[in-house]
């Protein structure tokens, strides 16, 4: 009669003994067959790498859909920017506005740069308000004469901003009067740089150009009060108003 083996009969059934165990990925209660500690650890493997590929494949999902709603929004913005740009600058046109004066810091752009901008323009682009780029684009379509009043000495580094972000040829040519490069009378407010920059109009048209047939578009109540003393029309911007909520001309 064959001996009988207690040594198999005690030995664990690879097939038979499972292990709760938690997936390192979900920590999911999954069981693994502990045969072999090699068999377990490549079970949590294969697990987790399920896991982790479900995971992934959601993830890109979400993120996916994610990307698409931002895009959404993004195109839903750029649309109501477009459309107030459109009627602001239709608004510059019913009022016979020829010539629109823009403040650079805190207007055009989103940040003051002091007139000490020690960094490239293409640094400064980002900050260029996206409904300041519609309305200088569409006002030189409407033949609108454009000019930049600034109390920065920076003007180049301005016009490689305005050719670098404005979508229309003529945008490298706008005129920049800032600082104390180029003074004509008065400084107080921005009176020196919109007495040049309606003699600019005047001398490329050949055309007496009326002070209410120019605005100045400026963060800064008291260039606006000058201004309005002066006798030219103007726009106080608020740089706490989202460009939704730009200001109608």
């Amino acid at each position: 009669m064959a001996k009988r083996d207690d040594r198999n009969e005690s030995r664990p059934s690879f097939h038979r003994l499972e292990r709760p165990s938690k997936c390192p990925s979900c920590s999911r209660l999954i069981r693994v067959k502990t045969g072999a500690r090699l068999a377990s650890y490549l079970g949590l493997c294969i697990v987790a790498f399920h896991c982790w590929n479900t995971r992934s494949f959601y993830s890109k999902l979400t993120e996916n859909h994610a990307r698409g709603r931002i895009s959404d929004e993004v195109e839903d913005e750029s649309g109501r920017i477009s459309l107030t740009c459109i009627e602001a600058v239709e608004g510059l046109v019913k009022g016979k506005i020829l010539l629109i004066a823009i403040d650079f810091d805190l207007t055009i752009i989103s940040i003051h740069t002091g007139g000490r901008w020690k960094w490239s323009a293409d640094d400064l682009v980002p900050y260029v308000r996206p409904e300041f780029r519609c309305i200088i684009c569409e006002c030189l379509q409407k033949d609108i004469h454009v000019a930049v009043a600034t109390f920065s000495d920076q003007v180049d580094l301005i016009s490689d901003v305005l050719a670098a972000t404005v979508a229309h040829d003529d945008a490298a040519q706008i005129p920049i009067y800032g600082g104390t490069a180029n003074v004509r009378g008065s400084f107080e407010g921005k009176r020196s740089q919109l007495l040049l920059a309606v003699e600019h109009v005047e001398a490329k048209t050949g055309l007496s150009l009326p002070k209410e047939a120019t605005v100045l578009v400026d963060d800064d109540r008291a260039n606006i009060a000058r201004a309005k003393k002066d006798g030219y029309k103007t726009i106080f911007y608020d740089p706490t108003i989202p460009h939704n909520k730009f200001p109608s001309f």
